[in-house]
């Protein structure tokens, strides 16, 4: 049963996923060339964060609040990465 549940939750945040990047891509807010591959990988990516999290949280509550704000800058890291890439820093005049 619960294999069932992962298995649509997955299929259906694949779906979400593909649609978001689809409408970028109509948009020419994404260049990608393929929003099946993109999607996939994403999906997959926010998969391994959810393992590594509940692999060292195993209550559904995080236990320190320290866990928790460590998990939202992971995440904002990856979404400024994915949504703008890994850029370097401009150099500053001193």
């Amino acid at each position: 049963m619960i294999g069932d549940l992962f298995k649509n939750f997955s299929h259906e945040e694949l779906r979400f996923m593909r649609h978001i990047m689809e409408e970028g891509k109509s948009r020419g807010e994404l260049a990608i060339e393929s929003t099946e591959k993109n999607a996939e990988l994403l999906v997959h990516l926010l998969q391994g964060f959810r393992i590594r999290y509940s692999k060292h949280c195993p209550r559904p509550v995080f236990r320190y609040a320290g866990e928790y704000h460590r998990l939202e800058s992971e995440l904002q890291l990856f979404a400024r990465i994915i949504c703008h890439g890994i850029n370097k820093k401009e150099k500053t005049l001193s």
